[in-house]
Formats: structure tokens, sequence, C-alpha cells
């Protein structure tokens, strides 16, 4: 065999090499995207999950907390639920366990963390427990759930609270809808809504309208959240984004 011979097929062989790893490395970062897309969208679910199992079982929301040095209002960034709070022997204890959700930090990627403090006698352990560090935004916003009564003759309804907005939904006989959809109208001098045409006798006509916490944390009855996240892989360089990903879910109140 020949000098060129052996350059010839050597230079082959590194071709080939050079294309194989070439293709292993590829599909060496295909799968470490699907792995961080499955970890992110897996991540914000089971926070998703646990903030909405909480909010479905709290009496209702508070609309600041403080323990010490810690202290929070609830807020977009932030969510103080009241839990009813039983002792060891199942009795109800009449007070709250309290249940914060919240995320923090001053650069992005945010912690979000959840927070417990028990009531005295309370079965529920204190804890601090971190759920997530890849956090891009959590958005808390808080709604009235507001039932009227029809008695076929009435148009015009007063709300119970102000809302922060004039988004408000009328949700007849189950299904929701917008003020213009519901031919009906706001008027904020009042704070009511007024029908075109009354509501027949018996519907079942709920008002479903944005608040402030800070001033209606007693009447919030549902809570929609939307969490967004993102995946970060180290490469040669340090950090890089590899996969965002946002859900959003409402959780009704216990006792509204």
């Amino acid at each position: 065999m020949s000098l060129v011979e052996v350059l010839v097929g050597g230079a082959i062989l590194v071709a080939i090499i050079f294309t194989l790893t070439a293709i292993l490395l590829d599909s060496l970062q295909i799968r470490q995207r699907m792995e961080a897309k499955t970890s992110v969208q897996s991540s914000a679910r089971l926070s998703l999950d646990k903030i909405s199992r909480d909010a479905s079982a709290a009496s209702h929301v508070h609309a600041s907390y403080t323990n010490g040095s810690f202290d929070v209002n609830s807020g977009p960034n932030s969510l103080i639920l009241g839990l009813p709070a039983f002792s060891s022997s199942n009795s109800d204890l009449g007070a709250d366990d309290i249940v914060i959700y919240r995320v923090h930090g001053s650069t992005i990627p945010y912690t979000l963390e959840k927070r417990v403090y028990p009531a005295p006698g309370s079965q529920r352990a204190s804890s601090i427990e971190t759920l997530s560090n890849s956090v891009l935004l959590m958005e808390a916003t808080y709604f009235v759930r507001q039932p009227v009564n029809c008695d076929g003759v009435t148009l015009q309804f007063f709300l119970d609270a102000t809302p922060s907005n004039t988004n408000i939904q009328v949700v007849l006989n189950g299904t929701e809808s917008s003020l213009t959809s519901a031919n009906a109208n706001y008027n904020g001098i009042d704070n009511s809504v007024t029908f075109d045409a009354a509501p027949s006798l018996g519907s079942s006509v709920e008002f479903l309208y944005e608040v402030d916490p800070q001033d209606y944390a007693d009447k919030v009855s549902l809570v929609e959240l939307n969490l967004g996240m993102q995946r970060y892989t180290i490469n040669g360089s340090g950090f890089t984004k590899s996969n965002q990903f946002f859900s959003t879910t409402r959780a009704q109140l216990m006792n509204n």
C-alpha cells in the first residue's frame, strides 16, 4: 500500500469519525432539549397543582401576614391563603393555618416557595419549601364571584366590591360571557350592572370580576394563577436558556 493510499484512507476515516461524532452530539443535544422541556413542564404543573389544591381547601385569602421579620402582602407575586386549622384529633380549632406561595429574587430566574405557618395546636406542620428555582413569573389574579337573585323584573344589580377594571364577566346558567355579549353594561358611579332585559325568573346569574386583594381579601372567591418557568442549562460559556413554559389555572375557594 502506497503512502498516498494510506493518507487517503486516513482522511476518509477521520471524516467518518467526525460525521459520526457530529450526529452523536446532535442527538445528545436533542435529547437534552426534550428532557429540559419535560422537566420545566412537569415542574410548572406540579407547582400549580399544589397551589390549586391549597386554594381549593382555603376558606379565604388574607391581605397580609407577618411572622417576626417576615412580612408579605397578597398580590401578583404572593398568595396568602387561610386554611381551616384542625387539631390532631380532627377538631376544628376555629383558626387559620396560613399557607403562602410567593416568588422572590432580584433577577430572573426567580424562586417559587411555599411557606406554612400553622395555628397553635394545629396538626399541620410548619415548613418552608422551595418549589422551583427556574421561575420567570407568577401572576395571581383575584376575583369575586357574586351570585344574584333573579325575579324576572329587576334590571339593575349592585356589586359587593369595586372591580379593578371593567372586564366584568356574566355567568348566566353556567355560561361565562362578557357584559356586551350578555346585553348588559357597568356603571362605575354607583358600581352596578344593568341588563337591557331582566334575566328570567329562576335564572342562575353570577358576576365574576377582578378585585384588589388589599381592599377585598375577605370577598375573594376565586384565584387565577399564571406561572411561567424557564429551564437553564450549562454550556461552555455558562448558563443558557433552553425551554420556556407557561400555564394558567383557576381555583375556587372552599367556602365560596
